[in-house]
């Protein structure tokens, strides 16, 4: 056991691939055991503990005070949720009474919006014939060669 740990790493790397497969395997099942030991100790220790003590019946009484809470809460927030419904309906159809309260002779609100032919090279009947032509040829591609 004098050997140390480094030097005892550096022996199973000079050994060929399959000795040290027989480590790798060594150490895993080594390790499994360990944590098969510790885990059948706890399950026993946990089976123990329940065993030893009586119910204990205010975890039960704890659970059907937060079921009723829970129960509560949620009618809350049904009725939050109806009253946030009935606004918004109300507001929908104020909105849609405005809308149709609006006579034909102010017309089309985006009709009044000016457009400025930059914006677009769509033909505008409204646009005079030199607006229409810089526009026309401002999309034409250059016929100038280059020698």
């Amino acid at each position: 056991m004098n050997i140390k740990i480094k030097e005892k790493i550096k022996q199973i790397n000079n050994q060929p691939e399959h000795i040290r497969m027989r480590y790798v395997w060594g150490c895993v099942a080594v390790s499994m055991f360990i944590i098969f030991i510790v885990w059948i100790f706890s399950i026993v220790s946990m089976f123990a503990n329940k065993q030893g003590t009586p119910a204990d019946n205010s975890n039960l009484a704890d659970t059907q005070e937060q079921i009723q809470n829970l129960e509560e809460q949620a009618s809350t927030l049904k009725s939050l949720s109806d009253q946030s419904a009935n606004a918004t309906n109300k507001d929908i159809t104020k909105q849609q009474n405005a809308a149709s309260s609006v006579s034909p002779s102010q017309g089309n609100i985006d009709s009044e919006v000016p457009q400025s032919s930059s914006y677009s090279n769509v033909y505008n009947p409204n646009a005079s014939t030199s607006d229409q032509s810089d526009a026309n040829t401002s999309i034409q591609p250059s016929t100038s060669t280059q020698q």
